[in-house]
């Protein structure tokens, strides 16, 4: 499934679909993460009846939803780009989020962020040349002509998962 697939029904509202998907992510360490594969933060967290915190990421090259372990080095942010470095789960947040994402799952915009507890928010500043920008969602757009199609929020949090 495409990312705006898997966005729709993560930012839904279908309990049964949200499920759907977490059951059938593969864990952290069975993805075979590779010199292509472009995995994000979905910005959308699920607590266990056992207090656990879960991060839904997911990997553009391969449509892959990966499921680990909440960590703290990992801000809860949309479009967020990660990877796993000598570890079995994602562990390095890159300083790249991705705003702005095709329908066919390419890249469109992106934008250089420092990592820290400010990524947290409900929104972001974005400061590139000298202007600063607020950004509060992440966009899909048409592949072909660059319309707009859904706007996802930043993050979502989904608590009790049975």
């Amino acid at each position: 499934m495409k990312y705006k697939e898997i966005a729709d029904i993560l930012y839904g509202q279908d309990l049964n679909q949200i499920y759907h998907i977490i059951n059938q992510s593969l864990e952290a360490p069975e993805f075979e993460q590779r010199i292509n594969s472009m995995v994000i933060h979905t910005g959308f967290v699920f607590i266990t009846k056992q207090d656990k915190r879960i991060i839904l990421l997911y990997d553009l090259s391969t449509e892959t939803v990966i499921r680990q372990l909440s960590d703290d080095h990992l801000p809860q942010l949309n479009g967020l780009l990660v990877v796993k470095i000598n570890a079995k789960n994602f562990n390095i947040a890159i300083p790249l989020f991705f705003s702005h994402i095709k329908a066919n799952n390419e890249v469109y915009r992106y934008h250089h962020v420092e990592i820290n507890n400010n990524l947290e928010s409900n929104q972001i500043l974005i400061s590139e040349k000298g202007e600063t920008t607020t950004i509060n969602s992440v966009s899909v757009l048409e592949a072909a002509d660059l319309s707009a199609l859904t706007e996802y929020p930043l993050r979502k949090t989904l608590t009790p998962f049975p």
